[in-house]
């Protein structure tokens, strides 16, 4: 979700699959929503998405091959990030769906308009060395392009 607050929404009632079970999970990222903390890459990644995966595989009993895993905006980095890991280890899911996608964060800084127009990072897009060097400063990069690609070379099962 888009730093939207999943604890302040209603559960939606999913639209019946015939006779076919179903559950959907949604998490507020830490800092966000009733969790404490802040939204980091790494926290995101491993404390959030790893752990609600861990839950629904190992204690819910969920087989890995029956779980697809949605992300938006933001979200889009952290379901992309936990795929990813998931391919890496040889393992899979049934599917990834993304939405609202962007190749990082300082491309996405350096293109984004704002509601004036405006482009976040605009004035260093002139500048490429120096776009760079603010990029390399940024604490949490979202490297999505890469991971979506680490996906695809990782795990036969997955193709765009």
């Amino acid at each position: 979700m888009n730093k939207t607050r999943v604890s302040h929404f209603p559960p939606a009632k999913p639209p019946p699959l015939h006779d076919k079970i179903h559950a959907e999970v949604a998490f507020d990222y830490g800092g966000f929503g009733l969790l404490n903390g802040s939204p980091t890459e790494e926290g995101l990644l491993i404390k959030n998405a790893q752990a609600v995966f861990q839950r629904a595989t190992e204690v819910v009993g969920i087989p890995p091959e029956r779980i697809v895993v949605f992300g938006q905006s933001m979200g889009l980095g952290v379901a992309l990030s936990l795929v990813r890991e998931l391919a890496l280890q040889e393992a899979s899911v049934a599917g990834l769906v993304i939405s609202g996608s962007f190749p990082d964060v300082p491309t996405m800084l350096a293109e984004y308009r704002t509601i004036f127009g405006l482009r976040v990072l605009g004035p260093f897009a002139r500048f490429p060395s120096l776009l760079a060097l603010v990029a390399k400063a940024m604490r949490n990069k979202w490297p999505n392009r890469d991971r979506l690609v680490d996906i695809v070379q990782q795990s036969p099962r997955y193709h765009i």
